[in-house]
């Protein structure tokens, strides 16, 4: 009966973060809710993240492995919570399709980009940490020893509420 009560618990919370996030999503696409940047630590975010989510990991026979090469990512402008929220979801995600004894490897690190990069004509224009600095980019990178998406679910993986069906 206690087992019972415990897992409606962990249920009826993770509804709540569930709906929490959709309701964010839904501020931040109407414009009442902006990001809120301001200088970030990678290195304490990635931390928080692989901690919080290497207990369930654990719970389900997984390992996860930290390939973060640098300890002394630089800061970056961020919504640290909405950072937060995006690497746990990635992870969560990653678990959901990883079956027990696989591996799951989370790697950061930073890219310098050319002043004719693409990439920076796609940015929101935000005042350089370091002006001196050429830009850079962090790439977060999430793997996975689970199923691969068919070629035809890729496309959509960023619809709203579009959910892949496991093919295993």
């Amino acid at each position: 009966k206690r087992r019972s009560v415990k897992i409606v618990k962990i249920k009826a919370v993770r509804l709540v973060r569930l709906i929490k996030e959709l309701h964010d999503v839904s501020k931040f696409e109407s414009g009442v809710s902006p990001l809120e940047t301001t200088p970030v630590s990678v290195n304490s975010v990635l931390s928080r993240t692989l901690t919080q989510t290497r207990i369930r990991a654990v719970n389900a026979g997984i390992t996860i492995q930290n390939q973060i090469s640098d300890d002394r990512l630089p800061q970056v402008l961020a919504d640290e919570p909405k950072l937060q929220q995006i690497l746990e979801n990635l992870l969560s995600n990653a678990l959901k399709f990883t079956p027990a004894r696989g591996t799951i490897s989370f790697s950061a690190k930073l890219i310098a980009l050319a002043a004719d990069d693409p990439a920076l004509t796609q940015l929101e224009t935000v005042p350089a940490l370091a002006p001196d600095e050429p830009p850079r980019s962090l790439v977060v990178t999430v793997a996975d020893t689970g199923s691969a998406l068919e070629e035809e679910q890729i496309p959509r993986i960023w619809d709203r509420f579009y959910t892949v069906v496991s093919s295993s």
